[in-house]
């Protein structure tokens, strides 16, 4: 494995998955909490009937002082 390979990015690339991100968008919470959003969205092959094959992941992140807190919630879409 080159140095410039990341072992998360190794194991997405022989997956059959598609993807695209959306650019960071601002994010203020109720709060005051100022932060970014990501969506990444995409389709896999699935190997399985009934299995969703679109999905999203939802990363939102925020600074803390000198502390991140990063929040990430993933949804199969396209389910019945």
């Amino acid at each position: 494995m080159s140095a410039d390979m990341h072992p998360a990015d190794i194991g997405y690339r022989s997956s059959r998955w598609g993807r695209r991100a959306t650019p960071p968008v601002p994010l203020t919470t109720l709060g005051g909490l100022p932060g970014h959003l990501v969506e990444t969205s995409g389709t896999r092959e699935s190997d399985a009937l009934g299995c969703p094959t679109d999905f999203s992941v939802y990363t939102s992140a925020f600074r803390l002082d000198r502390e991140k807190l990063v929040l990430t919630i993933g949804a199969d879409r396209g389910v019945a």
